[in-house]
Order: structure tokens, then sequence, then C-alpha cells
């Protein structure tokens, strides 16, 4: 990643992002492509007195007005197999019909990441999109780990005064025949695309042991 990404990161074209709003309760969640989106606007689902606003398949720059200084949360999930999981489901799974990067479906993994290296993923597609261009984190009050998912959204829950509200398990993708394997070389280049998510968020940038 090129050393200007902060700066780009904040010029006016890049502040789009996923809200999801909650008038009664006074809240934003900012969904992050592949880590929990579907489970936790399930949660909202149903409980339809929260009259969550979801604004799906578009970005939206935040809010004015009242809204603006609404408490906000999003999640975040490493960097290696939150890009496992985009993927096993847009590139090679059944939610290859749903994405407009039509140019890298059926490739292998690492044939993927090189399209990713020849784009500009930081205002490019939603799902393949660094977590630190995805989310305000000026805005966050409440930054949750996929690796923790249910304690953190039961804080969450509890943060906002919800109540208890049940995470079902939505959109999982399907492993695939062959196991996902990253190699030290491809890691490394993994690691230069999502510089800024592994720095910001901490995670480390040693493979994890369910890609090895």
């Amino acid at each position: 990643m090129t050393t200007d990404a902060r700066t780009r990161i904040t010029r006016p074209g890049a502040k789009r992002y996923g809200l999801s709003v909650s008038d009664p309760k006074r809240f934003i969640y900012v969904r992050t492509a592949k880590v929990a989106t579907r489970s936790i606007s399930a949660a909202f689902n149903n409980r339809p007195d929260l009259e969550v606003v979801m604004h799906r398949g578009r970005l939206r720059r935040w809010p004015q007005g009242e809204q603006r200084d609404y408490p906000a949360f999003g999640f975040v999930r490493n960097p290696f197999t939150k890009l496992v999981s985009c993927w096993q489901d847009k590139v090679v799974g059944t939610g290859r019909g749903t994405w407009r990067l039509t140019s890298v479906q059926d490739r292998s993994f690492e044939e993927f990441v090189t399209a990713l290296e020849g784009m500009d993923i930081l205002v490019g597609d939603r799902h393949v999109r660094p977590q630190v261009a995805a989310l305000p984190l000026d805005r966050l009050s409440f930054v949750g780990r996929f690796e923790r998912l249910v304690p953190d959204w039961e804080r969450v829950c509890e943060w906002l005064d919800l109540g208890e509200i049940p995470l079902p398990r939505e959109n999982v993708s399907a492993t695939p025949a062959e196991p996902v394997r990253v190699e030290p070389a491809l890691a490394a280049r993994i690691v230069r695309l999502y510089e800024l998510d592994f720095q910001m968020f901490g995670y480390s940038t040693e493979i994890p042991e369910k890609l090895r």
C-alpha cells in the first residue's frame, strides 16, 4: 500500500460507509463486508421495534442533523481470514452471482490476490476494501472483533440498552474441497495490501494456524 494511503482514506470521495441506523434507540451500526454483517442484520430484523434502516447494497455519507452524533459501532476481522472468506463466497462460491467484480470470478486464491494488487482497493468494492477505509474510526464508540463476536455483540446490546438479542449464524462461507493454504510469500503480499488494517487493529502478520 502506498505511503499516502492514510491521506487518501480521508478524502471526501472515500468517506462513504455501509450504515444501519436506528432512530428509536439512536445508534448507528457501520457494516464491514464479510464481518458478520448478515448475522447482525438478521438480529436487527428480529427486533422490528428498533426500526433499523439498513440501506443495503449502497454506501452513504455520514448522516447530518441529529443522527450525526448517534453513538456508533462496527466490527473488524483478521485480514487473512476476511480475505479468504471473501474469496470462498464471492469468487468461487454462491455469492458470485451478486458480485460486480466479475473479472475475478473462478480464480484461485493466489490469482485473486494478484488481481487485487492491480486495483485501487481503498475506494473499490466494499468486499475487498481495507477495514480502515470501511469504518469511520473517529466516529466509532466501540469496535468489536469477529474473533470474539458473541461476547462483543453482548457488550453492544448492553451498552445500547437493547436487551438480549440472539445472534443467528447467517451467510457462512462454504468450505472448499481443498482447504486454503497460505504460503509465506503470499502472506507477505496480503500484509502489504492490508498493511493499515494489520497496524490499526493490532492483528498479527503471522499466518493463522487454520490457513497454514
